[in-house]
């Protein structure tokens, strides 16, 4: 949202999320051609929309947006297509109109859930299938900052293994802060008949007054649980604000069961792309009319009452009527079946049959300040759909057995929408639906959408990461490190094959996410809610994000205790944690080492005083094959003269001008295979030990 002014207003519950400001004009767009069958160019531009999905794994929508400020959904065969494609990026759209009985009736490519009206396009549902896609323009560039951190890259030299790599300061990499000012209007929406009714399948809104709503979105007044506005004041350390002064949430707006706005029909009877945001123009509509200037709101939020509950925000916001989406409990029947079987879902267990083998990350950066579990994340491409594999997604379900239509279900088979980025020149939208209306976490999710965020998950779940806000609903905790970096609320220590050679290992200390943006996590401030089970923990994550703008995933790859390690085969990174504080706030600490492996041990690489194996033992013989037999090599340096005598044989270390010794204790009969002269290299003098 770097382009989005200071003075929009954000809004979270099922909400329509608006971001609301002025539409410039697409350039190259052209005329809509109608005609069905008839090939048809369109331009405007590119806005994926994410769906959390109650029975299968989440989806991207391509949404084109005109310079008329019309929308429409655009289907596509060819994923391929998409891979390079970002919200925000000017494209002009080559395809047909396909009429709604033949979109049920293709294939799953073509059947994504929306359908698109246009003024213009032919009479009745469909959707606009693109044959080919093209952008128009360069994109801006948005890279990192790079520079020198005020960590000095660590030598340790009271830490076995830890070689200095090099007398200067660690790199450091950020980004741009996405916005500070979150100015969003939370929009609480409800479809009433005339005669005061809800709309069918909809229910009566219920728990969705103004007074409720705010108690879920600001901070100021409720301290003491966790709000909409608490998580981003707290989890980007003030740098991105929601508050009462820049944001807002409406009275309820009541809308007909049906209208249309831009001449494009929608209804509360149904769910499909033109409905839902027909019900969020609608909404705009109305509150322009009581006075509101919807342009000071960048991002609404929209918690429509669908089902069992509902709203809308607008910078962007919206809540869904009840039977519209989000009803049921936070668990979906799958999970809750899964865990009464002893089957947990939780990213730091390992009993539902997924590999507990870490995968590697391939990438020789290591972002040192993000703890988190880390194993190489499958590249999504930008803007390509997603199609992850996630049997258990139905807590993400809206209403409680037997999917869309059954009982206790409504038409919209999501608990939340948003558009995965805004550039400011469009109203920044997102949807919480149902039962989720009144959960914050759900709020935030979709609003981390609306900032380019993707999911956060791990091998085989795009959601299953329980330390990020773009993980599974609905704990409340911060974002992992790498999103908190795209954010621009933290910087990183960078190494990569230049800071870090093959068999240099370096040290840092990591303060409490709570305390500080360099840090690991503890249960504070915004994290105050994690599980005892990752609280108090390293983490190691992987992601291929590069900027702020770089809707990526992340993966959460292993959650460390002191004295753990996790590896990267393909990277050939080792992550080891040395020592975990106990203690709380800035007193909190955590010192990590991180090695790049270069082979098997030897004789030379032991005397150089490198730990070429990474496992933490920098001049260890044990991996050396010609003495590894013979002798138990104990990794403690000596401390006295008498401490040197005791030991059976000692083994010479030379660092440059940094002598340590390492005992080697074996049957006093071996010791004569051992023909090294060893060199200990004492406080105040020096002696000589031979066998």
């Amino acid at each position: 949202m770097a382009g989005v002014s200071g003075g929009l207003l954000p809004s979270s519950l099922l909400l329509l999320q608006l971001l609301a400001a002025a539409t410039s004009p697409a350039r190259g767009s052209g005329r809509l051609l109608a005609a069905a069958g008839r090939r048809a160019t369109l331009a405007g531009k590119a806005i994926w929309l994410d769906q959390r999905l109650a029975d299968r794994e989440a989806e991207r929508l391509l949404v084109l947006r005109t310079a008329s400020g019309q929308t429409l959904h655009v289907a596509t065969d060819n994923a391929d297509q998409l891979s390079w494609l970002r919200s925000g990026d000017i494209i002009q759209v080559s395809g047909w109109w396909v009429p709604a009985a033949d979109v049920a009736a293709s294939s799953a490519a073509t059947a994504l859930a929306g359908q698109a009206r246009l003024l213009g396009k032919p009479a009745g549902r469909g959707v606009f299938k693109a044959a080919s896609i093209r952008r128009d323009g360069a994109r801006p560039a948005h890279r990192p900052a790079t520079g020198r951190s005020g960590l000095a890259s660590a030598a340790a030299a009271a830490v076995a293994g830890a070689v200095r790599a090099s007398a200067a300061k660690l790199p450091f990499s950020s980004n741009l802060l996405i916005l500070s000012e979150f100015s969003t209007i939370f929009i609480p929406i409800a479809g009433i008949t005339p005669a005061g009714n809800a709309c069918v399948p909809t229910a009566a809104p219920v728990n969705i007054s103004k007074p409720a709503v705010e108690r879920v979105v600001f901070q100021e007044g409720n301290s003491r649980r966790a709000t909409v506005a608490s998580t981003f004041n707290l989890c980007s350390y003030g740098k991105t604000r929601l508050t009462r002064k820049n944001s807002l949430v409406s009275d309820l707006v009541q809308l007909p069961c049906k209208g249309s706005t831009h001449a494009i029909p929608w209804s509360f009877a149904a769910c499909t792309f033109d409905d839902f945001n027909g019900w969020a123009d609608a909404a705009d509509a109305v509150l322009r009319a009581r006075g509101f200037n919807m342009d000071r709101y960048a991002y609404r939020k929209l918690r429509p009452q669908l089902g069992s509950t509902g709203a809308s925000q607008r910078a962007a916001a919206a809540a869904l009527p009840p039977g519209h989406g989000g009803g049921g409990s936070k668990l979906g029947p799958k999970r809750r079946a899964a865990e009464s079987r002893g089957c947990d879902r939780r990213p730091w267990a390992g009993n539902c049959g997924r590999s507990s083998a870490a995968r590697g990350s391939g990438q020789i950066a290591k972002r040192a300040a993000a703890p988190n579990h880390a194993s190489r994340p499958r590249r999504m491409p930008s803007g390509a759909p997603y199609r992850w594999a996630h049997p258990s997604n139905t807590e993400h379900a809206p209403g409680g057995e037997g999917g869309p239509g059954g009982p206790g279900q409504s038409v919209c088979p999501w608990i939340g929408l948003g558009y995965i980025g805004c550039d400011g020149t469009y109203e920044c939208r997102s949807w919480v639906g149902g039962e989720h209306a009144l959960v914050p976490q759900a709020h935030v999710h979709e609003l981390g959408h609306n900032l380019y965020m993707a999911h956060s998950g791990r091998a085989g779940s795009q959601y299953d990461d329980n330390t990020c806000a773009m993980g599974y609903c609905c704990a409340n905790r911060c974002l992992n490190t790498p999103h908190a970096w795209q954010m621009g609320w933290l910087q990183v220590q960078q190494l990569n094959g230049s800071t870090l050679a093959a068999g240099q290992t370096v040290t840092v200390t990591l303060a409490s996410q709570a305390a500080t943006s360099h840090r690991y996590r503890t249960a504070e401030g915004g994290d105050a809610d994690l599980p005892s089970e990752v609280a108090g923990k390293v983490h190691v994550y992987t992601s291929w994000s590069a900027s702020t703008r770089d809707a990526q995933p992340s993966n959460w790859e292993a959650a460390l205790e002191g004295g753990q390690s996790w590896s990267s085969s393909a990277a050939g990174l080792v992550v080891r944690v040395r020592s975990i504080s106990n203690d709380t706030g800035s007193a909190a600490a955590a010192v990590v080492s991180v090695c790049r492996r270069a082979g098997p041990e030897t004789v030379a690489s032991c005397l150089a005083g490198s730990d070429n194996d990474c496992n933490g033992l920098a001049g260890d013989l044990r991996g050396v094959s010609a003495y590894a037999g013979l002798y138990e090599v104990r990794g403690q340096p000596f401390t006295s003269y008498e401490h040197a005598k005791s030991g059976t044989c000692a083994v010479l270390l030379v660092i440059r001008y940094m002598i340590s010794c390492i005992c080697a204790i074996g049957r006093q009969h071996n010791c004569y295979h051992f023909h090294v002269m060893m060199h200990c290299y004492l406080t105040s003098h020096s002696s000589f030990l031979s066998s």
